[in-house]
């Protein structure tokens, strides 16, 4: 099933590409879209999120790894051009549906979550308010907060799994 999440990235990241880039666009496989999502993933252990990209790819004072698995220019080129649906047909229709650009792969990932949970008797909701002060039109705005803007989570917890 993960493959098939993957397959979906690729395919609207390579038809954005071609958008963009036209001739100049070298399509992205799943190998190379897996070290782009382990690299953000690597970002963000690394506590980076502040940190300029052209820092993090530095010969002098940056990882070492960042450059033995992408080159910086490939690595913004993906992230330019990452798209998780068809853009240009969302571009030529209106909807109300704030997920709409996510929602395949949002209701794929969900069933994938599905799959793997065993649900225990000890359960609980909670809700969690992620920090960001980027666009986003579902981004909410809670005072009594650290982070006061963000996007609120719900979900629901299994102490005895850790599983969320």
């Amino acid at each position: 099933m993960c493959q098939n999440l993957l397959e979906v990235i690729r395919k609207w990241t390579n038809v954005e590409g071609q958008v963009i880039y036209k001739d100049k666009w070298k399509e992205i496989d799943h190998s190379e879209l897996k070290k782009f999502i382990g690299l953000i993933i690597l970002i963000g252990v690394y506590g980076s999120k502040h940190e300029n990209v052209t820092q993090l790819w530095s010969q002098e004072d940056g990882r070492s790894i960042f450059n033995k698995i992408m080159s910086r220019g490939r690595f913004q080129q993906i992230l330019q051009v990452l798209h998780f649906d068809d853009a240009s047909a969302r571009r030529k229709k209106r909807s109300d549906d704030k997920l709409v650009p996510i929602r395949e792969v949002f209701q794929m990932w969900n069933q994938n979550l599905q799959d793997g949970c065993v649900p225990s008797t000890c359960m609980t909701v909670d809700e969690q308010l992620v920090s960001f002060r980027g666009c986003c039109p579902f981004q909410v705005y809670i005072p009594s907060k650290p982070g006061k803007y963000g996007i609120k989570i719900w979900a629901i917890c299994d102490s005895e799994t850790s599983y969320a």
